[in-house]
């Protein structure tokens, strides 16, 4: 960070602190807050705050009485503003109200605490006076506000504090192009950023700013790298050890083991000057040892090099130059090693821990084995925080804790460690991190199979973000590269993927599919992608705290692809503070204590007996039922709008020039795969044949021409035989030139049939060749055409295999939905069947017990239905009664006693009104009419009844006679959106459309009804009937939530009746 001079930050809160001791005139006497003495010895020194009049600087404690400096002029404390400091300085005031105070809020100056001033009387003798804290630099790439423990209650004041941070660092550095915001609190921290930018101005941006990308990352996003173990050298000693703004400090074991031992509090800086510290601060913890192990040889040594030297030169140069650094570094190699050995001994055997929690994190582990770990755990008094640790990681890895382990860790819990810890349960509950399963979290259809409807559950995250990717290679620490080496690759911080995501460039939509509706992210318009190349910083800022493995993940995942991090928190997270920070107010604690005696009480527990199932929630199921019938419904007529008749013959003629190209294009393909093997094979033969040639031709072919060998041949045998030699030399010579001439003869026997061959090869191979590649280009050229209509097809098809798709998921939702709500409405109905006879009920409770049915969805509209079948029923049997009446006197008596007696059971078991307590009917309501209808007698079937009547007068209702309805027979019509009958004629049509509507309800619970599977099968070319011809009531839905007189299918308001949908499906026909 060569380009940063982050001491900058340090001087504008330096100066800022000036001014405001400066302000308080006079000699003060400071007297600072715990939590802030290591961020203000960071920001002034002593020598400083003396120049300005500081004669005293003492510690705030609440158990402590303050020994005052009768000199100083003024009092001065420096505080957060916190309600229970307030009150503590107001008592100092009241004891000795003669002296002037001042109060120095860090943050920011809240209006409650000057109320509790003014409660307390004291508020004119007080001057208060505001100083913002930057972020205070610890490492290089490291800056922190140093904010109180507490990522889950992130206030605006720290919105506030961070975004003041961010913008005088760009204020200093220039203003940062591309943004990013994941997380509900790095939302509102950008809100409150923007509206910091509005009240002190932009930055300016600058031609060659160092910052290129900033994200904004929100600590409930990932609570996995808060809750597991960081096994980096760093990280251990920051959870074992009091780490506070860069410094640690070391406790009695660790100055028990050193040879030279400290009287007080061992407090030592840790980073990089520490050479020591530098080398090992990131490694993975079974590495740190070795390593200063090795570092303990070099540096004896280097001693033993020294005790060595004779020369009194050298002796002299090395005691300048190299003794107090060999020194120093002995001293810190000595500390690092005894902190070493206590972080070793404390972990011993913590392998079964760390199994479990990589276990968890991949949701391997048995919770029963998990459970059992706890217990043995808990029952050998280990850390209760690491206990209560593990447990919360297996709370939200799981999604809560079933109801018997919930309570069975609890009580064990609180047994063994002390009921001190009952606020920390408590507020860990409130917090989400200690949650225990109820039967609305596992039973809650909109949650589960509804997209966006829901929480986002961490254990989803970790699946969609592939957090727990296992290589399935044993770990080594020695050669990992990787950043979840700090978690020894069983896990990979969140931050970490999500800026390995975004080096391929920022995809919102992909993001935030993959984290869920309950971590919204945003980004500025079009943002450039992380390029290493440019060689700028990449700021990422954690609004709730970072724990030092992130850190060290980040570091690694930097030096891999060769970044520049800085790294902005509000905290360094310590896990033990961190949990302890969910400590409840007395309120809470007075509502923790409540529900643990009321859970715990006799006859209330688990073990006693069986906790209550939940009371289906049909007004929730009922519109979700109707959310997903409107959606169906418009998937059925985007479908019928897009599929139109037009481009279903253009589908189908495109598939069948596909179907055809496809067939010319294996023809094709087959031909020249034969033409190809054909060429191949003469190619062959011609190469083994010029093979052949290649061994003929040595240094005897010297001609290849037969004539012109035998001419020299004959030549030099005419030469032999007419000159006269001088001397064997020159005849030997002779000789040998006619017998390699004989021998170039011979192999011309054999070279000239081969060179003939292969010249006949030669030719016929080319042929082969042209025909390939003859055959080659028609094969390519059919294979264009078959892409190009190929593509033209999918571009056509490829929407409405997309809409029913679509339309097949949303019928899968609302058929994972009825089967919810009916097994939730089965365990109600059998836990009421179970437990109605235990103990006293009221009436009411009684009622309920025997009123099960009133769970069942649009109960009151199939009601009203088959009242309106009854009543149609008896109109329809009403159009002849006349007739019936006289044709029965006919009947025989035995035949009249039977059918009467009929008649009767029927009417008895038809016509008998069921009530419910939710509804609006009652017994006095019920209509009249209903209980005098009489069954008529079918006389048709009966030889007797169809004697032919000679005398009496036929007195039959006319189809087109009038018929007058009561008022309650016109209220149940309008309740179901039908017009009354108004003749006798009209009463079958009637009843018709009413048995629609009441089979489409009966539909709306029944799972085999809305499986039309066959009408979402996803055919190549999809016809208009098979899209738009289903089933007519599974397409339109109806409102179901009009219990009262008015219509369920208003006119205005219907998105599809039975009757409409029927017509609709009438019309695709």
């Amino acid at each position: 960070m060569d380009d940063f001079d982050f001491s900058m930050l340090t001087q504008l809160t330096r100066w800022e602190l000036i001014h405001v001791l400066e302000s308080i005139v006079g000699s003060k006497e400071l007297v600072v807050e715990q939590s802030l003495m290591r961020p203000l010895d960071k920001i002034a020194n002593m020598s400083l705050l003396y120049e300005h009049n500081c004669k005293k600087v003492q510690q705030f404690y609440f158990d402590r009485v303050i020994t005052w400096d009768p000199c100083a002029t003024n009092r001065v404390f420096m505080i957060r503003p916190e309600l229970s400091t307030v009150r503590k300085i107001c008592e100092f005031v009241k004891a000795e109200p003669d002296f002037p105070y001042s109060i120095i809020f860090v943050e920011k100056r809240k209006n409650i605490c000057e109320l509790e001033f003014e409660k307390q009387g004291v508020f004119g003798q007080v001057q208060f006076y505001q100083l913002n804290f930057s972020f205070i630099p610890l490492e290089s790439d490291l800056l922190s506000l140093e904010l109180p423990q507490s990522f889950s209650r992130s206030s605006k004041t720290d919105y506030h504090t961070v975004a003041k941070g961010i913008w005088q660092i760009q204020s200093l550095y220039g203003l940062i192009p591309n943004q990013f915001v994941i997380g509900k609190s790095g939302i509102e921290c950008n809100s409150v950023l923007k509206t910091v930018f509005e009240d002190q101005g932009e930055p300016s941006a600058t031609a060659n700013q160092p910052i290129s990308h900033i994200f904004l990352f929100d600590r409930k996003a990932d609570l996995g790298s808060v809750l597991m173990t960081g096994l980096t050298y760093e990280s251990m000693l920051n959870d074992f050890f009091a780490y506070s703004c860069g410094k640690i400090t070391f406790g009695e074991q660790v100055n028990a083991k050193l040879k030279q031992k400290n009287s007080g509090k061992n407090v030592v800086a840790l980073n990089n000057s520490d050479s020591i510290f530098g080398a090992v601060r990131n490694r993975h913890i079974t590495q740190v040892f070795p390593f200063l192990s090795a570092k303990a040889k070099s540096l004896q040594s280097s001693f033993d090099r020294a005790s060595s030297l004779n020369k009194v030169e050298e002796v002299k140069n090395f005691v300048s130059n190299e003794l107090r650094e060999l020194k120093q570094n002995h001293k810190l190699l000595e500390l690092h090693i005894c902190a070493c050995e206590v972080l070793l001994e404390t972990n011993k055997g913590a392998a079964d821990r760390l199994n479990m929690e990589h276990l968890i994190i991949r949701r391997e582990a048995d919770p029963k084995e998990v459970m059992k770990h706890l217990e043995l755990t808990i029952l050998r008094q280990k850390n209760p925080w690491q206990i209560l640790q593990l447990a919360c990681l297996w709370s939200i890895c799981d999604d809560g804790l079933s109801p018997k382990h919930f309570r069975n860790f609890r009580d064990r819990f609180l047994h063994a460690c002390g009921y001190e810890f009952l606020p920390i349960l408590h507020g860990l509950r409130v917090n989400g991190l200690l949650t225990e399963k109820t039967s609305s979290s596992a039973l809650n259809p909109v949650r589960d199979i509804i997209p966006g409807s829901g929480k986002t559950t961490f254990p989803q995250i970790v699946k969609n973000m592939n957090l727990t990717v296992d290589s399935g290679a044993p770990f080594d620490p020695k050669t990992a590269t990787k950043p979840s080496y700090v978690f020894s690759d069983a896990y990979l911080p969140l931050i970490v993927q999500i800026l390995s995501h975004t080096l391929d460039g920022w995809n919102q939509t992909k993001l935030q599919k993959s984290l869920g509706p309950d971590i919204p992210i945003a980004s500025t318009p079009s943002p450039a992608k992380l390029d290493p190349r440019i060689k700028k910083a990449v700021l990422i800022c954690f609004i709730g705290g970072v724990s030092f493995a992130e850190v060290a993940a980040l570091r690694q995942f930097a030096q891999n692809n060769n970044f520049r991090l800085i790294i902005l928190t509000t905290n360094i997270l310590n896990r033990e503070e961190t949990l302890g920070a969910h400590w409840m107010g007395s309120g809470e604690i007075e509502c923790a204590l409540y529900e643990y005696c009321k859970s715990a009480a006799p006859g209330s527990s688990s073990q006693n007996m069986e906790s209550p199932a939940k009371t289906p929630n049909r007004h929730d199921f009922e519109t979700e039922i109707w959310r997903l019938n409107n959606a169906i419904s418009k998937a059925y007529k985007d479908i019928e709008k897009y599929w139109t008749e037009e481009r279903r013959l253009e589908s189908a003629a495109l598939k069948t020039e596909e179907q055809f190209l496809k067939s010319n294009l294996l023809s094709s393909k087959t031909s020249t795969k034969v033409h190809e093997d054909n060429a191949k094979k003469v190619h062959v033969l011609l190469q083994n044949k010029q093979k052949e040639l290649r061994d003929l031709e040595d240094g005897d072919l010297t001609y290849k021409n037969p004539d012109r060998a035998k001419a020299m041949l004959t030549q030099l045998e005419t030469r032999y035989n007419n000159q006269r030699f001088s001397n064997a030399r020159e005849e030997r010579l002779i000789v040998h030139e006619i017998e390699r001439a004989k021998r170039n003869l011979s192999k011309l026997n054999k070279y000239v049939p081969i060179l003939n061959e292969c010249k006949r090869l030669e030719s016929e191979w080319k042929e082969a060749r042209s025909k390939f590649q003859s055959q080659r280009k028609i094969l390519l050229e059919t294979r264009d055409r078959w892409q190009k209509t190929h593509q033209n097809l999918k571009k056509i098809q490829e929407p409405v295999t997309r809409l029913r798709y679509h339309l097949k998921e949303l019928k899968a939702q609302k058929r994972v939905l009825i089967a919810k709500y009916n097994e939730e409405r089965s365990i109600y109905n059998q836990w009421i069947r179970n437990h109605k006879t235990q103990g006293l009920n009221s009436f009411p409770q009684a009622m309920l017990h025997e009123n099960q049915d009133d769970f069942e969805p649009f109960l009151e509209k199939k009601r009203v239905c088959q009242r309106l079948i009854s009543y149609l029923n008896h109109l329809s049997a009403s159009s002849d009664v006349d007739a019936q009446k006289e044709s029965q006197r006919d009947l025989p008596k035995d035949l009249l006693d039977e059918v009467t007696e009929a008649a009767a059971q029927v009417c008895a078991n038809n016509l008998r009104p069921q009530l419910s307590l939710d509804s609006e009917d009652s017994a006095d309501d019920f209509p009249t009419s209903f209980a005098q209808l009489n069954l008529r007698i079918q006389e048709n079937n009966h030889p007797a009844v169809n004697k032919k009547r000679v005398n009496g007068k036929k007195n039959v209702r006319k189809q087109t006679t009038p018929i007058t309805h009561d008022i309650d027979h016109y209220r149940f019509f309008n309740d179901v959106n039908i017009l009354p009958p108004k003749t006798y004629g009209d009463v079958e049509e009637t009843l018709e459309k009413v048995k629609k509507i009441l089979e489409f309800y009966e539909e709306q619970t029944t799972i085999a009804g809305n499986d039309d599977e066959q009408d979402l099968c996803l055919s190549p070319i999809p016809s208009v009937i098979s899209v738009a011809g289903s089933d007519m009531f599974d397409s339109p839905l109806l409102s179901p939530h009009s219990v009262s007189s008015t219509s369920l299918f208003h006119p205005e308001s219907v998105e599809g009746s039975p009757e409409t949908v029927s017509r609709a499906n009438s019309n695709h026909r």
